[in-house]
């Protein structure tokens, strides 16, 4: 299974799924494989505990008798003095996909990374960057109760990095540095005014942008989405009203109201999500952000070099790294973000000490 989904010829015992060039997409494949072929179900996590074929081996062997991991969290490093970096996957995408950063940062640097409501395991999923970025704040501010707060987002997640950020500046939090890694400008900033309005169904705009989430319990869930696929029927993304009778897109708008509710096989699975991330950053209009940021462009990016300097009213670097969008976080080019990031962490571990 891992030849395969790694293409390459052999494995040996000791040999790492990183190392050997696996990212979030072939961990995906690989899962499903073992799903598939063995009959059991891992979450990605198992991948950060046993990395080695020998080691996730053993895992696949003692599945029937591991615990419940969290749906939305994977502690990619628990240990370390150091304040906490946490990281936010694209649309998709699996919070694994940051292990090799993890790894490149240290022993000292505990790392946590978020993936969508619903990924992994059933759930209702959020129809909102807003949404999504109250849920990860949650379990963020019982990992870390205090700032400085560090937050690191790749392609949607950028977006929900840079909400987190404003709703933790919000409550009075500091964030120490916000890194925007090849996050597309979302669309929504080419919506008409006319379209923008009614973007939020009622029980959003109770709510606010910045709001707690209140406990509504089952109802308040199941009421949201009829609203959620209502509202489908009627807003289309912009490639796809000029192809309404083909049938890609018929099935691409059957599925991503399940998003989350029904488990997709495979590939398919990160399909439905990553069509579901697109609804979400097409309705996010992001707010100017004068805090530290990192912004990373790869070879695919469509936006012009400075697209992001009229959101980005703080101190900025803007890097380009020579790789597609979906490698950026993949090795060798993950060796200068990591170098990057260290070197901010630095700054704000040295500001905190200068602080006390």
């Amino acid at each position: 299974m891992w030849t395969r989904v790694l293409d390459l010829e052999e494995v040996g015992i000791e040999d790492d799924f990183m190392e050997l060039g696996g990212d979030s997409l072939a961990a995906n494949e690989l899962l499903t494989l073992v799903g598939e072929k063995l009959g059991v179900s891992l979450p990605s996590s198992a991948l950060v505990d046993s990395p080695t074929l020998g080691a996730f081996a053993r895992t696949v062997s003692l599945a029937q008798q591991a615990g419940p991991r969290h749906p939305t969290v994977v502690p990619l490093r628990t240990t370390g003095s150091r304040p906490p970096l946490f990281c936010f996957a694209g649309a998709g995408a699996l919070a694994l996909g940051f292990h090799s950063l993890a790894r490149r940062l240290g022993d000292d640097q505990p790392v946590y990374a978020f993936q969508a409501h619903g990924l992994e395991r059933r759930g209702f999923p959020d129809w909102s960057v807003e949404k999504t970025a109250r849920r990860h704040l949650e379990i963020i501010r019982i990992i870390a109760p205090r700032g400085p707060y560090l937050l690191a987002g790749h392609s949607l997640g950028g977006l929900i990095a840079m909400e987190i950020a404003q709703q933790l500046a919000a409550a009075g939090d500091e964030v120490g540095f916000l890194s925007i890694m090849d996050t597309y400008m979302p669309s929504s900033l080419r919506i008409t005014p006319g379209e923008e309005d009614g973007a939020a169904p009622a029980a959003d705009t109770a709510n606010g942008a910045g709001a707690p989430v209140t406990p509504g319990g089952a109802q308040e869930h199941a009421r949201t989405y009829r609203h959620r696929l209502t509202r489908f029927t009627q807003r289309l993304l912009p490639e796809q009203r000029a192809n309404f009778t083909n049938i890609a897109t018929l099935k691409k708008m059957v599925q991503i109201p399940l998003t989350g509710v029904v488990q997709f096989g495979g590939m398919e699975q990160f399909d439905v999500f990553f069509n579901h991330g697109r609804l979400l950053e097409r309705f996010y209009r992001p707010q100017p952000w004068a805090g530290r940021t990192l912004v990373y462009r790869s070879a695919e990016n469509p936006d012009s070099e400075d697209a992001w300097s009229a959101f980005l009213t703080g101190s900025h670097d803007t890097h380009y790294v020579p790789c597609e969008h979906f490698y950026l976080l993949r090795e060798p080019h993950v060796i200068k973000i990591s170098e990057h990031f260290q070197a901010e962490i630095d700054r704000v571990v040295a500001e905190q000490a200068a602080r006390r």
